[in-house]
């Protein structure tokens, strides 16, 4: 919720000049802007890009396209890597490295970006916990890892 919209004279208030710098009103006014006149600003955009989430949801549901200023932070979590690379329809190579850590992504990264065996994501699928995403990534790549 944004308290400035709220007010008769949101000016007036503290930090009116800094609202900006917070990432959900800088999402806010972004979308906003983007709805009205199909244009970007960097500024808001900087801002945004400093929630992994928000900058994620940014690029996915308001600009509908990458994202690069949100990269970094989809990079240290591999969800939010795994889904950004859905979303660009290409390998998102700086992410590969958080994806490769975590099984479930590691596996559906294979499947549906990669579309193939990707060796970088077999080592976490090895570990016994993984059974379920190893079985799935054997079946389907028709490999034994060993």
């Amino acid at each position: 919720m944004n308290l400035y919209d709220l007010h008769s004279k949101p000016e007036t208030l503290k930090g009116y000049e800094q609202r900006f710098q917070i990432p959900h009103l800088a999402y806010e006014e972004a979308q906003k802007i983007w709805d009205k006149t199909g244009k970007r600003i960097p500024k808001l955009e900087q801002a945004i890009a400093k929630d992994p989430k928000l900058a994620y949801q940014y690029a996915n549901e308001v600009i509908m396209q990458k994202f690069p200023l949100g990269e970094p932070v989809f990079a240290k979590d591999p969800e939010l890597a795994f889904n950004y690379a859905q979303l660009s329809n290409e390998r998102f190579r700086l992410g590969e490295p958080t994806i490769a850590t975590d099984p479930k992504w590691a596996y559906l990264y294979a499947f549906w970006v990669v579309k193939k065996r990707w060796p970088e994501g077999e080592p976490i699928l090895k570990i016994g916990r993984n059974w379920r995403y190893r079985i799935a990534y054997e079946d389907h790549f028709k490999v034994k890892l060993k």
